[in-house]
């Protein structure tokens, strides 16, 4: 977690945000959303809301009435009650990459094990700013596709007690992912508190297909809590224009929220943005660049306008191996993320090529970024003692400090960033993290039950 106690100038006028809204609820009752799933469609039948065939309209009654049901925070639980975490307070809450299917080794490119997802769960676990564990850090692709989520959601129990991100979409794997947070946490806690997050995202434009509506539904009937995120590639899924994808995802966000709020009122929702430029020439995602930071900016100010929690990338870089480029556009992109006053932020460590890939040697970079990050908002304390008035006059013209009681007694003081500019001590401290690794605790009766639930 990273204290968010600086700000930005954000990027929108109060009149511009009136402006988006207005559009928005014109789109959803004009042209509505696409809803690929029967039982979807099914709700908002119920629910007195228009249809047409496969789409739905939503006037912005029924939206401003969704809306006030969203609390604008909540608690995530961990089942080590330590790593509780509050989001939607003051303070970033910041979790791994969510699917890239690439490891990147030494520049080139492996699809990921699940040896590789162990890894990462160690990472995460040792980081003192992660607050968020498991998920689709990388999808172990050495085992089935069909029942890899099991023994993900078992590893990210087993080797970390962090909040958890669930695993797998669709209802059969949610209901799974699911009854295995029963087993550890029990079914009366997990009834009563909020312990695992999911995701879904939108098709853009304005489409919710079957498999991520599944999830939705099923997720929203667990009241566990839920991010709904639009990844616009403006200029291919979207318009060109960063008010107009602005526009379109809140519309597609805004959709699945009234959704989550009629099947059940009151769970939580994070509004959640991955959109970005399209590179015109090639047709790829673009992530550097200003661009990208200034669609952060304002789609927290959007979160903000309807009293939702946010939710954003942060160290993300086009670059596809580690150097000066991922390392200015991971910083750009993390630095604005917490400045911004994110709630959420995503693809913290180790993300590279996008959303293509996760790096280890980028891992041990973007810890070193996340803490000059935490060091850049310590106060600068200012009394007697630190203007040094004394030890000027001590020291004299010309003379030197380095010796001097009081530099010695305060770098003891301070927090040190480790001079990894290296690749191979980067490599080496991805090394000595692991090594020093410690597995918390699991109790055994709980790990065998997980163990034969998956078989």
């Amino acid at each position: 977690m990273l204290n968010n106690n600086y700000s930005l100038a954000y990027p929108l006028s109060e009149d511009e945000l009136d402006q988006i809204h207005a559009e928005t609820m014109k789109i959803l009752a004009e042209e509505g959303i696409k809803l690929g799933h029967e039982k979807a469609l099914e709700i908002c039948k119920k629910n007195n809301l228009k249809t047409e065939g496969n789409k739905v309209f939503l006037s912005s009654d029924k939206i401003e009435e969704a809306l006030e049901k969203i609390p604008g925070s909540f608690t995530l639980k961990a089942r080590n009650p330590r790593n509780n975490v509050e989001i939607g307070t003051n303070a970033s809450v910041l979790g791994p990459a969510l699917g890239p299917p690439f490891i990147m080794r030494d520049g080139e490119q492996e699809y990921a094990s699940y040896e590789d997802y162990v890894k990462l769960l160690k990472l995460v676990q040792s980081s003192p700013y992660l607050d968020l564990i498991g998920g689709g850090m990388v999808p172990p692709t050495d085992l089935p596709e069909e029942t890899r989520h099991r023994d993900m959601f078992y590893a990210a129990v087993k080797y970390g007690d962090k909040s958890l991100i669930a695993v797998g979409s669709g209802a059969k794997k949610s209901k799974e992912c699911l009854e295995m947070a029963k087993i550890v946490l029990g079914k009366e806690k997990l009834n009563e508190n909020y312990y695992l997050f999911n995701s879904i995202g939108v098709s853009s434009p304005l489409t919710y297909d079957a498999e991520p509506l599944e999830t939705l539904i099923t997720w929203a009937r667990s009241g566990q809590p839920l991010g709904i995120y639009s990844q616009i590639l403006a200029g291919m899924t979207g318009p060109i224009t960063p008010a107009g994808t602005l526009t379109l995802q809140n519309a597609e966000i805004l959709a699945g929220a009234v959704l989550t709020q009629l099947i059940n009122p009151g769970i939580p929702v994070v509004y959640s943005s991955f959109s970005s430029a399209t590179d015109m020439n090639t047709g790829k995602i673009k992530v550097g660049g200003a661009h990208y930071s200034e669609i952060i900016g304002a789609t927290v100010q959007l979160a903000n306008y309807y009293d939702l929690p946010s939710r954003v990338g942060g160290g993300l870089t086009d670059a596809e191996q580690l150097g000066a480029q991922a390392g200015y556009e991971s910083m750009l992109n993390m630095f604005t993320a917490v400045g911004y006053g994110a709630d959420m932020i995503f693809f913290t460590l180790g993300s590279i090529k996008n959303y293509l890939g996760v790096s280890y040697e980028k891992v041990a970079a973007d810890m070193e970024i996340l803490q000059a990050i935490d060091n850049f908002q310590d106060p600068i304390e200012v009394n007697e003692k630190t203007l040094a008035r004394d030890v000027i006059a001590e020291v004299g013209a010309g003379g030197n400090y380095m010796t001097h009681p009081q530099t010695l007694e305060q770098l003891e003081n301070r927090k040190k960033v480790r001079d990894n500019v290296k690749l191979e001590s980067r490599k080496e401290r991805i090394r000595e993290i692991l090594t020093n690794y410690q597995q918390p605790d699991l109790k055994s009766e709980v790990e065998e039950k997980l163990l034969t639930y998956i078989e």
